[in-house]
């Protein structure tokens, strides 16, 4: 999806993202029993090729296109050095929560497209009622009002900073990863290259040829 949408020359945000994400669904659900060989070939090499990234920790758009912004890269280590006090302050905090909504939702659904439900559930609901919690109990250590009302504006705060630097955390080990990779053993990289434009250009066509259709 994100290199359909940069090919399409689009802005690349959630609403495009969700946009093209929905077509390509479309699209391929009508290819899929047209033809059967041809997608559970697709299916395998796509297996094949997230296994490989998951094993090498690595994501999918650092294949895609590489370290296509070297500013962004510089700047997010700037970015999460003078967030991560505020990154410490919300882990400690919400860790212990999230770990908890986690259990729950791994222990109790086998399927794993119940787990984000749950968790999202766990964080609409329980969360404001964890921070008011919280917020009283620092409040009635601290022997003071405002400190309490404070909590309950800092943690949310926090919270929101500290999922955001994480992600960007993740986003830059995986950029150091490709780089080292990269370097050390650049064979497995192209590799991973070729097999991913090798699918996208199937996904590719299976879109193309359904908009061909409709239109005609």
């Amino acid at each position: 999806t994100p290199k359909l949408v940069r090919d399409m020359k689009l802005k690349p945000s959630l609403k495009y993202q969700f946009t093209v994400s929905k077509q390509l669904i479309a699209s391929l659900e009508e290819w899929i029993p047209e033809s059967p060989e041809k997608a559970a070939a697709l299916g395998n090499n796509l297996a094949s090729l997230l296994e490989q990234l998951s094993s090498h920790k690595l994501r999918k758009e650092h294949i895609l296109f590489g370290l296509d912004s070297p500013s962004k890269f510089f700047f997010q280590h700037i970015l999460f050095l003078l967030g991560f006090p505020l990154f410490l302050l919300g882990w400690i905090f919400h860790y212990p929560f999230g770990y908890v909504a986690n259990q729950i939702a791994v222990n109790n659904f086998k399927d794993d497209l119940f787990h984000s439900a749950v968790r999202m559930l766990f964080g609409m609901f329980l969360l404001p009622v964890f921070y008011f919690l919280l917020s009283i109990i620092i409040g009635l250590i601290s022997g003071c009002f405002l400190w309490g009302l404070g909590a309950l504006v800092v943690l949310p705060l926090a919270g929101y900073i500290s999922l955001r630097l994480y992600e960007i955390w993740k986003d830059m080990s995986s950029g150091w990863r490709y780089l080292r990779l990269k370097m050390t053993q650049s064979s497995l990289i192209k590799g991973l290259k070729e097999r991913s434009d090798e699918i996208y250009e199937v996904v590719k066509k299976v879109i193309q040829e359904d908009q061909a259709v409709k239109v005609g």
